[in-house]
């Protein structure tokens, strides 16, 4: 298991932002596990902030990507 922070862009709705965050890195021979979280706010991106029924939600948002690659047989 290791952590790697780490700096980036992210392109949601056309546009485009830099991203900080930490890769999460755990795996052997066959099978590696990547697990990545970092913080958006949804007005950076041109996403208008939800509202239903009078609740207002925030416009900060935690994103976690979790991917899996594994070694052909």
């Amino acid at each position: 298991f290791k952590e790697i922070p780490f700096d980036g862009e992210l392109e949601l709705h056309g546009v485009t932002k830099p991203i900080q965050g930490v890769l999460s890195l755990q795996g052997d021979k066959s099978k590696l596990s990547v697990v990545s979280a970092f913080k958006i706010k949804s007005t950076d991106f041109q996403i208008d902030t939800p509202k239903f029924a009078g609740i207002t939600l925030a416009s900060d948002i935690d994103l976690k990507i979790e991917a899996i690659a594994q070694a052909s047989p």
